[in-house]
């Protein structure tokens, strides 16, 4: 089983840990909503730089980080980037 493990390190990053390995999500939590979305998952940090992650991984990963900022910040809207503000296809707890 792996271990995962998510971590806001700074106001502007998300870190991602499966593993050994590392993956840095640029998120801006100033915002009063959450943008997100899978194109923001593109590689491990080093030295796992060459492992491609693959769609299905991005997923997993997309899934895992949404789960987490939704118990974190149960009061704000969590949004996939590329949509309009008003849409309703964002995650409000």
């Amino acid at each position: 089983m792996k271990k995962i493990s998510i971590d806001i390190p700074h106001f502007y990053c998300l870190e991602y840990k499966e593993d050994e390995k590392r993956l840095i999500v640029e998120i801006d939590f100033r915002e009063p909503e959450i943008w997100i979305s899978k194109s923001l998952i593109q590689h491990w940090e080093p030295p796992f730089q060459s492992v491609l992650i693959t769609e299905q991984e991005k997923e997993e990963i997309y899934t895992n980080i949404k789960q987490f900022l939704l118990e974190r910040y149960p009061a704000r809207a969590i949004l996939e980037s590329g949509r309009e503000k008003g849409d309703s296809d964002g995650y409000n707890a």
